[in-house]
């Protein structure tokens, strides 16, 4: 089963996340050429809000995947059932709340441009423009719950399948608008409705074709699940925050206390090692349900191999890409958008530096999600959001862009990575002494 769950994932995956590099390969360079350093930054703070739905979803995808690992090992379906559909009414009823909310701040507000202390780029927004993207876009919230559920049942094939079509669709549509130069704000509500479709697609095929046998013939439980399900979604949910504000609230330092200028270069830059990034998370993104039925199964040398090998590759690739970068970043970066670019050569080490303690942390959240040890999470994402965020600023209003990079290196290092692997080291040795009584 697991060979099964490796080859279909991984492979769907990657392929899903190579039509993703190429339609960056190809759509970065266009709005780069055809649309202003403010239209460009705010493209990017638009799309990435997507990021939010870790936190929109109060930690109950998270749970869902080791409550279902859980309760898939002791063949109870009928509880299964009952969680799948309590989490999705529950988001769906909060989907929609947040959808009138938005209809109901739009329409009491005026029109963008009558507040003169918004950014010219959206004083050009209408309110139709704004309505129309948050509609869809807490639409997109109960079904991000779907793709938990695969997980859960080591089984997301259909997933990175539905994915390939979603990466296909948005890369020719987007060319297309941003080739005869569409409104800035068109694009980011056709990136989101693609998402939306392709979503409900997925788990029209999931639940309607792939596990309807399974779900027709197991009864409900009659029990409210969601109380304690709560529970243990509540740690989630905090770190979800704190990873939220620690690291996606980067764009909006940089816009906010730097310029829409030095956004454009951040995105430049590290958008070729978003290529090595696409094999690391891959990777590390079938580790938590892996680590999970591992975990259950007190199988401490399994765990400890599979991390040495994950932080072998992670290292390994980071490093031939960051090395490459340091001779050739500045002809391959203006190769590719078709302008010259001088950066300094330090900053693609500095920048791979950033990226691999990512990385590395990341290898031991899987196992520790996997093991339910969420708090220590808490405290470090906290830790990293209050020190990490004035401390970014300091260091991009003084430095600019290499500042930025320079402080997110030393806050992951030594905020995230490092404790993450204190903690991965005690949880291992917890749980080896378990299974040797």
């Amino acid at each position: 089963m697991n060979l099964k769950y490796y080859v279909s994932s991984i492979g769907l995956s990657f392929f899903a996340k190579a039509i993703g590099l190429i339609n960056i390969m190809l759509i970065i360079p266009l709005l780069v050429n055809n649309y202003s350093a403010d239209e460009f930054g705010i493209y990017i703070l638009l799309t990435q809000l997507i990021t939010i739905f870790g936190v929109l979803d109060f930690g109950l995808g998270s749970v869902l995947i080791n409550e279902i690992l859980f309760f898939r090992n002791s063949k109870q379906f009928g509880k299964i059932k009952e969680i799948i559909i309590q989490s999705f009414s529950f988001l769906l009823i909060v989907s929609l709340v947040l959808t009138l909310l938005t209809v109901f701040i739009l329409f009491i507000l005026k029109e963008p441009k009558s507040y003169d202390f918004l950014p010219d780029i959206i004083k050009s927004a209408k309110n139709l423009d704004l309505f129309k993207i948050s509609v869809v876009f807490f639409l997109i919230l109960p079904f991000t719950l779907i793709q938990k559920i695969q997980f859960g049942f080591l089984d997301n094939a259909v997933f990175h399948f539905v994915e390939v079509i979603q990466k296909i669709i948005q890369g020719v549509g987007i060319f297309i608008m941003a080739k005869n130069t569409y409104n800035i704000f068109d694009i980011v509500f056709f990136y989101y409705s693609v998402i939306l479709l392709t979503d409900m697609l997925n788990g029209i095929i999931y639940f309607f074709f792939i596990k309807k046998p399974i779900l027709q013939s197991t009864k409900f439980t009659r029990q409210n699940l969601l109380p304690p399900l709560f529970k243990k979604s509540f740690y989630f949910f905090l770190v979800s925050l704190f990873f939220f504000f620690s690291n996606t609230i980067d764009t909006y330092l940089i816009s906010g206390f730097g310029n829409f200028q030095m956004l454009k270069d951040y995105d430049i830059i590290k958008r070729p090692y978003e290529i090595c990034m696409v094999g690391i998370m891959i990777i590390i993104s079938v580790l938590w349900p892996v680590f999970g039925e591992a975990y259950q199964k007190k199988q401490v040398s399994k765990i400890k191999m599979i991390v040495r090998r994950s932080l072998l590759t992670v290292t390994t690739g980071l490093l031939l890409l960051s090395l490459t970068m340091f001779f050739f970043g500045n002809e391959i970066i203006s190769l590719w958008i078709n302008q010259t670019k001088e950066y300094k050569v330090y900053l693609f080490l500095i920048v791979g530096l950033m990226y691999l303690m990512f990385s590395l942390g990341n290898v031991f959240i899987a196992y520790l999600n996997s093991a339910n040890s969420i708090s220590v999470q808490v405290i470090i994402y906290s830790v990293m959001t209050f020190i990490g965020v004035p401390f970014k600023i300091f260091f991009i209003k003084s430095y600019g862009l290499d500042g930025y990079f320079i402080a997110s290196s030393i806050i992951l290092a030594f905020l995230f990575a490092i404790p993450l692997y204190y903690q991965y080291s005690k949880k291992v040795k917890k749980a080896k002494l378990e299974s040797d009584t």
